[in-house]
């Protein structure tokens, strides 16, 4: 049991434990907790060492979780699903947090399934929570777990049967792998498989908009890219550039030299991480199939791609972002609350 801190525990004692107590959508006790626990996140010494933290912090802000609440009015009466059963993936620290703290907002019950094979930046989570549970009100020790077991069908099979719903999060083979462990008849999953995305950008524009809105979006490439290794959703693994041939190399030179600034100046090494699309000479680049997606019959706009390179594996980047891979499909639906339209 790592949150609240204690021994292991059968499965069956622990479903006992959170079967008991009950929470309200936007509990005040758990706005409360949340908050408290989001101040401590941005401590300056702990924002400056986990860069990612304080962005959670800042997610956890009173102002946003009441903004986030705010959003959930309208024809429906929001009411808490029950029990949340969330499995978050290894290779992100901070994803479990945002998953469990929007479902805990939600009233529902939770138990967070952690890896063992977490890196630091959860374990200082862990820590940072059970100093906030010091002060924080009974219930939230009732109702929320985070624990940890290696890969045991017997226990999640258990927990998936006793859950009202099922997050998943993982590679598609990972997201089969749960799905062999029935849920109940009411319940579902909520799943997060394998997904990639892409830029594109359009050079005139990029040529034309100011310093300081090119170096804002560089600073943002960055961070989608590299702080999660390239292994998030929003992580685009494919820049298209559209336009005119020297428009392109133009803005593909400017937006490289911007991103090896960020790059340096936070010492994630140089652009040689990154290889360029080659076989098109004289430009180095070579037109995509995405060519007749970006034409009419007025213009012809070759698209050119560029392809980050992977990071070699244990690098032990993190990213952290207030935007997190999901961020958007959560916000547009709220599968941790059920909603009954009002009459």
């Amino acid at each position: 049991m790592l949150f609240p801190a204690g021994a292991a525990v059968p499965v069956e004692e622990l479903l006992k434990q959170v079967g008991e107590s009950r929470l309200q959508v936007g509990d005040e006790r758990v706005k409360e907790f949340l908050a408290a626990f989001g101040r401590r996140l941005l401590r300056p010494a702990l924002a400056r060492r986990h860069p990612e933290l304080g962005s959670l912090g800042f997610f956890l802000r009173p102002a946003e979780l009441a903004r986030t609440l705010a959003e959930l009015a309208g024809e429906h009466v929001r009411v808490p699903r029950g029990l949340i059963f969330h499995l978050p993936p290894a290779n992100v620290d901070t994803v479990f947090v945002y998953s469990w703290a929007l479902s805990a907002l939600m009233g529902n019950r939770n138990v967070v399934r952690l890896s063992p094979r977490s890196g630091a930046v959860a374990q200082v989570i862990l820590e940072t929570l059970h100093e906030t549970l010091a002060t924080a009100d009974p219930v939230i020790a009732a109702t929320q777990r985070i624990v940890s077991y290696h890969r045991s069908d017997e226990v999640t099979a258990a927990l998936s049967a006793a859950c009202d719903l099922r997050v998943v999060w993982g590679g598609d083979h990972s997201v089969r792998e749960i799905r062999r462990h029935p849920l109940a008849p009411h319940a579902r999953d909520l799943t997060f498989p394998d997904r990639s995305s892409f830029a594109v950008v359009r050079a005139a524009a990029w040529l034309c908009a100011p310093r300081a809105a090119r170096v804002s979006i560089a600073e943002g490439f960055v961070n989608d890219t590299y702080w999660f290794d390239q292994a998030a959703c929003s992580s685009p693994r494919t820049v298209f550039w559209v336009g005119a041939e020297d428009d392109c190399e133009a803005a593909r030179a400017d937006f490289t030299g911007h991103v090896s600034r960020v790059v340096t100046v936070r010492g994630w090494g140089s652009m040689r991480r990154w290889r360029w699309r080659s076989g098109c000479p004289p430009m180095g680049w070579r037109p995509t199939g995405w060519r007749r997606a970006w034409s009419s019959t007025a213009t012809r706009w070759p698209a050119y791609a560029w392809r980050p390179r992977r990071r070699l594996p244990g690098a032990g980047w993190a990213r952290g972002r207030s935007r997190t891979p999901g961020w958007s499909r959560w916000r547009s639906w709220w599968p941790w609350s059920s909603g009954a339209t009002r009459r």
